[in-house]
């Protein structure tokens, strides 16, 4: 490799992070037009806190290169919030992040390379409005909901003060319809009064990676397992809280939940944002006042999913919208033939905030609620149900992070690297606005690789 292309790639990980990595990069180590070809990490002994997709995602590149790495995670399982559920007989369907948006990125490749397949991911078939079920032309018949959807589109490119998006909504002079104004912002995982407009737009606008919107054919959770978990899986030790990372002395020394201590030369902290602002684990000698303040700005977002599986499907085909009890349900079996009729409810925001704390089937809440709509369908097709309340887990306590009002450059500050000891990963800490997504949390494990690599 010329010296010029060589510069090229090194200098271009910072700005171009998903044009640069191909599978070869991870898979012909031996190929003098891969990545940091030149680097080896051999001898250097790697901490990656966290076993979900950033995590992961950065030891598959940091063992690439020859880094004698260990995964520490808290919970007793693999994967962060991605997670699968078997329905249906052996087919499994996402409780977790389930959907590919973009079509150039990281994951987006390794999916091409790997032959798999994917299906639409958006179709409105049933519209509830005042608890009765109307046809998706209300979306394009109703003035009102039409001025909304109008100004959502119109939010891409809005540049005023950082308000917040329900009262960039209200300035539209349209009232009410509270459910759909959840479902307009569903993608970013936090209630219209929550979200910056000027934050979503900017961050929104820096992403690369596409408008579209597919699903795996199989599931999220079998792809990330087979491209992404086993090829380090051995690498992964359960049930191992961390509660300290001390990088002041020449080495960083890593304190375990029951008095276990570690040491490695460098570590890469891959926890939920949460974590991190909650102050779950130590750092030592810290950030500053102004980086703390500044992580603490990025929003994090409760959230709920629920798998429910009927005998027949009972809805016309595609998602149900501006409903009570959840966000959108949405269609699991559009798009393929011949396998049962699944309905994902998710819930975010408030309402997902409320169903952490309260003492209720919420299964049950959603079924009333279908039934209300359906004529007593739901429970009359009902055959089973999964939950996953990602805001109980004790590891996680959220879905992904948002844009609140004022981010400003908050997610860059969370990513910054203490050089040569402490390097940071994690959806939160996307700032090519890829967060709160698999392919950006993919990013930023390669980012935080790459800079890991740039001090060896």
């Amino acid at each position: 490799m010329d010296k010029s292309r060589r510069k090229f790639l090194r200098t271009g990980a910072a700005f171009g992070i998903g044009s640069l990595l191909l599978p070869s990069f991870l898979t012909s180590c031996s190929d003098d037009n891969v990545l940091f070809a030149d680097k080896s990490l051999g001898g250097s002994r790697v901490l990656v806190i966290g076993a979900g997709v950033a995590g992961l995602y950065a030891a598959q590149v940091l063992r690439s290169r020859g880094a004698d790495v260990t995964i520490l995670e808290a919970s007793d399982r693999i994967g962060g919030r991605v997670r699968g559920m078997t329905l249906g007989g052996t087919r499994v369907y996402d409780l977790g992040a389930d959907r590919l948006r973009g079509d150039q990125s990281i994951l987006a490749q390794l999916a091409q390379s790997r032959g798999a397949q994917q299906i639409n991911d958006y179709s409105v078939g049933n519209v509830a409005l005042d608890d009765l079920i109307e046809s998706p032309n209300v979306l394009q018949t109703n003035a009102d909901i039409r001025s909304l959807i109008n100004a959502k589109t119109a939010l891409a490119d809005y540049s005023g003060a950082d308000i917040t998006v329900a009262d960039y909504f209200n300035q539209t002079g349209v009232e009410g319809f509270p459910e759909m104004r959840e479902w307009l912002t569903h993608d970013a995982g936090a209630d219209p009064d929550e979200l910056g407009a000027a934050s979503y737009a900017t961050e929104k606008a820096r992403s690369k990676a596409g408008n579209t919107v597919h699903r795996f054919e199989g599931s999220m959770a079998q792809f990330v397992e087979q491209a992404i978990i086993d090829p380090v899986r051995d690498l992964v030790q359960l049930n191992k809280v961390v509660t300290r990372v001390d990088w002041s002395g020449s080495t960083v020394s890593v304190s375990l939940q029951g008095g276990e201590e570690m040491t490695a030369d460098q570590v890469v902290v891959a926890v939920p944002i949460n974590i991190l602002q909650d102050g779950d684990i130590e750092l030592v000698p810290g950030f500053s006042q102004a980086r703390q303040a500044a992580v603490n700005l990025i929003g994090v977002g409760e959230g709920l999913v629920a798998l429910l599986e009927f005998n027949d499907r009972f809805w016309s085909p595609g998602d149900i919208i501006g409903t009570n009890a959840v966000t959108l349900y949405r269609d699991m079996g559009l798009g393929i033939e011949g396998i049962p009729a699944v309905l994902r409810a998710e819930v975010y925001g408030q309402r997902a905030r409320a169903y952490s704390v309260i003492d209720a089937d919420v299964v049950q809440i959603f079924l009333d609620e279908l039934d209300g709509l359906f004529d007593g369908a739901a429970s009359r097709n009902f055959s089973n149900a999964s939950v996953q309340d990602w805001t109980s887990e004790p590891y996680i306590r959220s879905a992904f992070s948002y844009s609140s009002p004022n981010i400003f450059s908050a997610r860059a500050s969370a990513a910054t690297p203490i050089p040569g000891k402490v390097y940071f990963a994690g959806e939160a800490t996307n700032f090519n606005g890829n967060h709160g997504t698999v392919h950006g949390a993919m990013e930023t494990g390669y980012r935080a690789a790459i800079e890991l690599l740039q001090m060896a």
